[in-house]
């Protein structure tokens, strides 16, 4: 009888700890968890590593998701995933930049060597940019992966990638590939110019 009352009481005091905001967490297929404990928005989720990392340090970091039944299929759907996300905010910042500093790199690129493969106005600018982008998330690495087998035996693949050296490397990687566009001569001309678009790209890669 005893041991039946000290039973029912440690069960009281667990519903009792739950029901003053103690809160579990239950993983799902996915390896996301969910909070159990609701608030006034709703259920709180929490998310998956991967993501944790990547919002932590949004500007160098990028987190991808992929789900295959192959599982080296999985990982380099994800990895793409990952370096695609990076390119596509890399590209906006550099949008911006170009925008608040006036600078057009569509008006200078075309002149030497590696510049000439690109066409004129808006496109041109959208070419060059892209190309900027893509050339910079060469320089990722995974830095965390999670894998997950789902119920129907697929493979579910997060993971986080870096760009490597922290935001000094990144803009100086962007201006080095702006450069890369621009002729020897009419660097020399645009000097100022130059100056003003790579402060306006220092200070969208360091927003909050």
């Amino acid at each position: 009888m005893k041991k039946i009352i000290s039973t029912i009481s440690m069960c009281l005091f667990a519903l009792a700890m739950i029901s003053c905001g103690g809160s579990t967490k239950q993983a799902t297929p996915s390896g996301v968890t969910k909070g159990t404990n609701p608030t006034p928005e709703g259920m709180e989720l929490a998310t998956n590593e991967c993501i944790e990392l990547a919002e932590a340090s949004p500007v160098v970091r990028a987190w991808g998701n992929a789900k295959h039944y192959d599982l080296s299929e999985a990982i380099a759907y994800a990895e793409a995933d990952a370096r695609a996300k990076m390119s596509r905010a890399i590209a906006a910042k550099v949008t911006s930049a170009q925008k608040r500093s006036g600078f057009d790199i569509s008006k200078y690129a075309g002149t030497s060597t590696e510049g000439g493969l690109v066409t004129d106005g808006g496109e041109q600018r959208n070419s060059l940019v892209t190309s900027i982008a893509q050339n910079m998330i060469e320089n990722t690495v995974v830095i965390k992966s999670k894998r997950y087998m789902l119920p129907n035996r697929t493979y579910n693949v997060y993971v986080t990638v870096e760009f490597q050296g922290g935001v000094s490397a990144m803009s100086k990687a962007v201006m080095d590939n702006v450069k890369s566009k621009i002729s020897d001569e009419d660097k020399l001309k645009i000097q100022y110019e130059l100056k003003k678009f790579e402060d306006e790209v220092n200070a969208e890669l360091n927003k909050k």
